[in-house]
């Protein structure tokens, strides 16, 4: 019987990654890879590869193109988290069948207010929201206390802190300037 040839393909640890406490892959990140190795390796039937270098992904990916792609690369393209639609992108151009969310899928549910949108409009119950865009001149804050400040583009609860919380105007102004707005 002929083994399904699986890549798993990671965040590259090896690079720094702005998105993690220290600006690298800890420990946590890295003893969840093993778990995982370990579990897989339980499966039979698979024969499981693990792509995490960033700069010979492309070139591997071409000489031995896998039968399936698990992308579990949530990071982005060498732990850019702008590039992150980009790993299915070219999965797609290689014609790699892979899991997870597609590139049009990913654009459309990094933007908060957009997914906020569509929720509604399905009848879903979503929190108050007002949109601030922080180079507007002059900036129109939330109007309601306390509220949460976070970024609009990213997945997940990227950029998301302690101090998007904010009670008053005075820290909403607090946050907007230590924020470059």
């Amino acid at each position: 019987m002929r083994h399904l040839n699986v890549a798993v393909l990671l965040g590259d640890p090896r690079l720094p990654y702005a998105y993690a406490v220290d600006g690298r892959f800890g420990h946590e990140e890295l003893e969840a890879v093993e778990r995982l190795r370990e579990a897989l390796g339980q499966l039979p039937d698979y024969r499981f590869s693990y792509l995490d270098d960033h700069a010979a992904l492309i070139d591997d990916l071409r000489a031995l193109p896998p039968d399936l792609v698990l992308n579990f690369c949530d990071t982005g393209f060498r732990n850019d988290w702008e590039l992150e639609r980009d790993i299915p992108a070219l999965l797609e151009i290689l014609g790699i069948p892979y899991t997870g969310a597609d590139p049009m899928s990913i654009s459309l549910t990094t933007d908060k207010a957009l997914v906020r949108a569509l929720a509604a409009g399905q009848g879903i119950a979503v929190p108050n929201e007002t949109y601030v865009e922080l180079a507007a001149d002059p900036v129109v804050l939330p109007s309601i206390y306390p509220c949460l400040i976070k970024p609009n583009s990213s997945g997940g609860s990227f950029g998301i802190t302690r101090d998007c919380v904010v009670h008053d105007a005075q820290e909403a102004e607090a946050g907007r300037t230590a924020r470059g707005g």
